[in-house]
């Protein structure tokens, strides 16, 4: 399966490493847009862009949580006895007792010792709001990086913060400081796929290939419409908008169709 998603920023946002530079103490992830430099003659050639590897492990977090309401509700029934000794978890622990290949979140999100994990997410590169849709649609993200008329870069707000002494009532000595946001409303382009290739190859013993891409598609899809109403990057929230899936056929399952429906931009 392979999604082409919209994310638009609601609020101020801020993504990626946090890093001090001489115009703001905490700076926002950027990048450059190869069709974009010639543009930008003259300016600032990177453009604010949101990590895929940020994306990924939001969607992990909020996995973890849905997968729980989808076994209550029997949408998905794989590693519904392993999930609670590992909970999905990142890192071994003494608690936990780790990540498995067992569980659902881990067989798609991967786990300790795998080499490839079947859900790749791209970055997210900003894109002009009055971009034509039907191209986008057309293209593949790498395709659509040549088009220069489709990616902006948008402009860049700072905000001064100050810091209050708790005891005092008043700003704190030296805690004077300025955030990097990127403004409300800019909307960034991504892929997010899910390998069925890969799946089959990173599952061990009895499980069922089928079913485990099957209900591997449900979290994913869950864990996206969540995200609707999570924070991504430094408390940033975005709307979630499905602009191209494929193949046409994957939702053929129903709880995948009514995900997708819902997410599916018309």
């Amino acid at each position: 399966m392979r999604l082409k998603v919209l994310l638009d920023v609601k609020g101020l946002g801020m993504f990626g490493d946090v890093r001090g530079e001489f115009a703001a103490d905490v700076t926002t992830a950027k990048t450059l847009v190869p069709s974009l430099i010639t543009r930008l003659e003259g300016r600032e050639k990177e453009v604010p862009f949101i990590p895929g590897s940020q994306i990924k492990g939001s969607l992990r977090s909020i996995a973890v949580s849905v997968y729980k309401l989808l076994l209550n509700r029997g949408i998905v029934t794989l590693g519904s006895k392993v999930f609670t000794k590992c909970m999905g978890a990142l890192k071994t622990s003494m608690t936990t007792g780790g990540m498995c290949d067992e569980c659902l979140v881990g067989l798609v999100f991967g786990y300790s010792g795998v080499q490839v994990s079947p859900l790749r997410v791209s970055n997210f590169y900003p894109i002009r709001v009055d971009a034509n849709i039907d191209v986008l649609r057309a293209k593949k993200l790498y395709e659509s990086l040549s088009c220069g008329d489709t990616w902006d870069k948008p402009p860049i707000e700072y905000v001064t913060r100050v810091r209050i002494d708790r005891c005092s009532g008043v700003s704190k000595e030296g805690a004077l400081y300025t955030y990097e946001h990127i403004p409300c409303h800019t909307r960034f382009l991504g892929e997010i796929e899910f390998s069925k290739e890969i799946l089959d190859s990173n599952i061990k013993g009895g499980l069922n290939a089928s079913q485990v891409y099957v209900e591997g598609l449900r979290l994913i899809l869950a864990s996206l419409a969540q995200l609707n109403y999570e924070y991504i990057g430094r408390r940033t929230r975005c709307k979630v908008t499905i602009l191209f899936y494929q193949p046409p056929d994957v939702g053929k399952d129903e709880y995948v169709k009514a995900l997708l429906d819902k997410l599916t931009r018309v």
